[in-house]
């Protein structure tokens, strides 16, 4: 058990074994041959927990007799030899690899493999899950099959038998070199008659750290095609322009990859999709990342329809970039996803923020429901350290959809442009607890009861700079929905477009503490503001203005508090069309116009009005049109 120590050492001479040695030390040997014989005739060898301890260890031109006994391997290496050793394997002999362990190790040098497996009876090799049969330093191609072919020779056979989730062979690239996809095709004709591979669900060929190059299509929905039969770790991967991956089957994903511990940073692993990523199944993910990056570039698309898919997601402090097109179809499906950690495999490195980019398009196909563009969840870190950006090129176009919702960010921080544009009853943003920072920013409510902005708890609201527009066309659609804020700023400047026939209300705030400070413009049938129990303060910068017909500045209902007014109002509202009210107030709420507020109204019209025992304190100018 202690460290660097060898069981027994055989140097130039013979040596037998038919009793127990266990190694459980660290860098030890069970048995060691150094250009000498030995026979193992019995007994047990148990190879422990350590990757660095190994069964047998030979070297040269040493001849290794394995007759009967148990060679078990839990980790670590079962057989290390080199320089022209020979292993023979006889019927009577039981090998088997357990996770993390590995059976022939047999390198001399680069492209030199001289250490020889022999069976001239039927002799069995038992690798178990997560366990590894062969290493090999170098990519994967005709060399392997030529290693394989050189290095288990015979007249016999050797039954190499492979559990689910076991690899055949691990290969050594270096960290960070390219293997191409068209490379990891293994033609079992070509490793020769002795060794027979039986199993299923296994891989070929495992590789940590290293570069997967996808130069070739690939099905997800074939067990036997080359990328399924092929097991990257930690590693980066590259999907060539004009590659399509494919899949139908439910729960199936397409790239997942996780860092390691002692990583130098996320950029170790990253995936860079050029292709096409084509998944139909429930709950399938495209491309998965445990602090990395993934860049979904221009051209590239990835396609998740089923209900429950994620097309990107990105997980402990991994970047999340897309500039190409993401498509989604199924219920409660997400386009970029962003959390923490991973809730059953928390990591040991990174550092739990949130980064989404979005400089591409998010869209639904018809009649998709209840789909998000971007989900940003974080529990963990400061909300600045949990960001979505939108670029001018953002479009997340959920036109086709109902109830869907185009950014879910919550303890988070969203900027950016671009356009959001949802159909019947969606949201084109949600922030809980977040602050939400847009500029040259276009909404589109193209269906009808859809909701602008859903604005809850502790999130502050700023839309002032460059043009920001709201696109209304449907039924009964609200800009905002603000909801438990004790204190809520909301400054925005939004040009509003209203479709003949549309109608909307610009806000509804819930038991919220309200100031507003900037522009708004309404068009015909439009209410600014209308809050349930909620305070609402317009600053003295704030501006709320209309020429068509049938507007309402603002419309409360009920107390806040016992102290304090409902509305107070230091800024300006100017509603010259007829058949309007500035400010509407019932069931005890109160109204202050103070001596700087201003409300004006047109023809047949009221300035402020009160019932149900409201009260209303003028200290301001009203003025207001003929017959009002």
């Amino acid at each position: 058990d202690g460290l660097n120590a060898t069981g027994i050492l055989v140097v130039g001479g013979t040596g037998e074994n038919n009793g127990l040695i266990n190694v459980y030390g660290g860098n030890s040997l069970g048995i060691a041959v150094d250009g000498g014989s030995f026979d193992i005739n019995g007994g047990t060898l148990l190879v422990g927990i350590n990757n660095s301890n190994v069964g047998v260890y030979g070297i040269d031109n040493s001849l290794i007799n394995l007759n009967s006994g148990v060679l078990n391997t839990e980790a670590g290496i079962a057989l290390y030899i080199n320089s022209n050793t020979i292993v023979n394997i006889k019927s009577q002999m039981n090998i088997s690899v357990g996770s993390q362990g590995l059976f022939l190790y047999a390198f001399d040098a680069p492209n030199t493999y001289s250490g020889k497996i022999n069976t001239d009876e039927i002799s069995n090799v038992s690798i178990g899950t997560n366990g590894y049969g062969f290493y090999y330093g170098g990519n994967a191609g005709a060399g392997v099959e030529t290693f394989l072919r050189n290095t288990v020779i015979g007249t016999g056979t050797l039954n190499f038998n492979m559990d689910v989730r076991s690899v055949l062979v691990l290969l050594d690239v270096g960290i960070g070199t390219q293997q191409y996809l068209t490379d990891l095709a293994l033609n079992e004709s070509n490793i020769g008659n002795v060794m027979k591979i039986n199993g299923s669900n296994y891989y070929n060929y495992g590789v940590s750290k290293g570069n997967l190059v996808m130069n070739t299509n690939a099905n997800l929905d074939n067990d036997n095609d080359p990328y399924l039969k092929s097991l990257f770790l930690s590693s980066s991967i590259d999907i060539n322009p004009g590659v399509t991956i494919s899949g139908t089957r439910d729960n199936q994903d397409f790239i997942v990859q996780e860092n390691y511990s002692g990583t130098p940073g996320r950029n170790e692993i990253t995936i860079n999709n050029n292709g096409t990523v084509n998944l139909t199944g429930v709950n399938s993910y495209g491309i998965v990342v445990d602090f990395g990056v993934i860049n979904n570039n221009a051209g590239g698309i990835i396609s998740t329809t089923g209900d429950g898919g994620k097309a990107l997601a990105g997980i402990n402090g991994s970047l999340v970039n897309n500039a190409g097109s993401i498509i989604l179809n199924g219920m409660d499906s997400v386009g970029m996803y962003g959390v923490n950690q991973n809730p059953f495999n928390p990591a040991s490195y990174g550092d739990k923020k949130i980064e989404l980019y979005n400089d591409g398009s998010i869209e639904s196909l018809n009649n998709a429901e209840k789909v998000y563009g971007i989900y940003a969840l974080n529990t963990m870190v400061p909300r600045s350290d949990s960001t979505v950006t939108l670029t001018g090129n953002s479009n997340i176009d959920f036109q086709n959809s109902s109830n869907a919702v185009g950014v879910f960010a919550v303890n988070s921080t969203l900027n950016g442009s671009g356009t959001i544009t949802v159909g019947t009853k969606g949201i084109g943003i949600y922030a809980r607890n977040s602050n939400v920072d847009l500029s040259n920013f276009t909404m589109n409510l193209t269906g009808d009861s859809s909701l602008g902005f859903y604005l809850f708890g502790d999130t502050d609201f700023t839309a002032t700079s460059g043009v920001n527009t709201i696109n209304i066309y449907g039924q009964n659609n609200s800009l905002y929905y603000i909801q438990d804020r004790t204190s809520s700023v909301f400054n925005q400047n939004f040009d509003i477009n209203v479709a003949p026939g549309a109608s909307y209300l610009l806000g509804f705030l819930d038991n919220t503490n309200y100031t507003y400070n900037g522009i708004a413009t309404l068009e015909q049938s439009g209410i600014f503001v209308y809050g349930k129990g909620s305070r609402i303060t317009l600053g003295s910068s704030s501006e709320i203005n209309s020429s068509g017909i049938n507007v309402m500045g603002v419309f409360v209902d009920g107390i806040y508090s016992a102290l304090g007014r409902e509305v107070v109002n230091h800024g300006s509202i100017k509603l010259l069309g007829n058949f309007s009210t500035g400010i509407f107030a019932e069931n005890n709420a109160r109204v202050l116009n103070d001596v700087d507020g201003l409300v004006q109204v047109g023809n047949e019209s009221v300035g402020i009005y009160a019932m149900n025992s409201g009260a209303i304190e003028n200290l301001g100018e009203i003025l207001i049109g003929s017959r009002s």
